[in-house]
């Protein structure tokens, strides 16, 4: 025979299930808000200098690693011309796919 819960205990129970939830949705709004200031970083370098250059560097780094990457070569060369109609004027394909998306 099992006892039914006292008040304190569902009270607790009802705690713990409201505190988990919120726990699990504040990972969630701090991923957004590191995104979000990371994006308003790299559009305004005044806000945070420093990290604003960090993030040049890390662009580099893996536009080099993309370049360099036998699969992103494949992946780019089978996207053929996709890129905009007219815009041949001997960029990268990188360049064009970003192109494409852009527009």
């Amino acid at each position: 025979m099992t006892m039914m819960p006292t008040h304190a205990q569902s009270h607790a129970d009802r705690f713990d299930r409201r505190a988990r939830r919120a726990r699990s949705l504040a990972s969630l709004v701090m991923f957004a808000l590191v995104g979000t200031s990371l994006t308003a970083i790299w559009q305004d370098r005044r806000l945070a200098p420093a990290v604003h250059d960090g993030m040049l560097v890390v662009q580099a780094k893996t536009a080099e690693m993309l370049e360099d990457s036998g699969v992103a070569q494949t992946y780019l060369a089978s996207l053929g011309n996709s890129g905009p109609k007219g815009a041949d004027n001997g960029d990268s394909a990188m360049t064009r796919l970003l192109l494409s998306i852009r527009d």
